[in-house]
């Protein structure tokens, strides 16, 4: 299945159609990264829409932050967080740490980073605190 989003143009701006917000964005790169990662993980993972939660908002130290994509599981607790990048922007350390001030306030089992060239994806064990790479997003819960 090839992803192929539904983009309008208003005034001379593009604007995708997010599936899950059930709305028009405002097409940046980043929201098209956005966008594909939330395709893949319905139609590679089978990810249901109804647990997804995108740009969702948190309050961390005095800083107003959203989340790219949080997925929960079905009995309605974090599950996976993703944060998106544009696809000139690199999966660093500082994208890395990014995801860990957003993983604080929702603390998954899953983390990954993704850029539509690059993926890096984690699974957090609570009990000993360590993230260890893993080599694939899991299947839906």
């Amino acid at each position: 299945m090839n992803f192929s989003p539904d983009i309008i143009k208003k005034h001379d701006i593009l604007y995708i159609w997010d599936i899950i917000r059930k709305k028009y964005i405002q097409l940046t790169p980043e929201e098209w990264v956005r966008q594909k990662c939330i395709f893949l993980l319905i139609t590679k993972k089978n990810y249901p829409k109804g647990l997804f939660r995108v740009e969702k908002g948190l309050k961390f130290v005095q800083n107003l932050k959203r989340t790219d994509i949080l997925v929960y599981d079905t009995d309605g607790l974090p599950f996976l967080l993703v944060e998106c990048k544009a696809q000139n922007v690199p999966l660093d350390d500082d994208a890395f740490r990014q995801l860990l001030v957003y993983h604080a306030v929702y603390p998954t089992p899953y983390l990954v980073l993704y850029n539509e060239i690059d993926i890096k994806i984690w699974f957090f064990d609570k009990n000993t605190n360590d993230y260890t790479k893993i080599n694939d997003i899991p299947e839906a819960p």
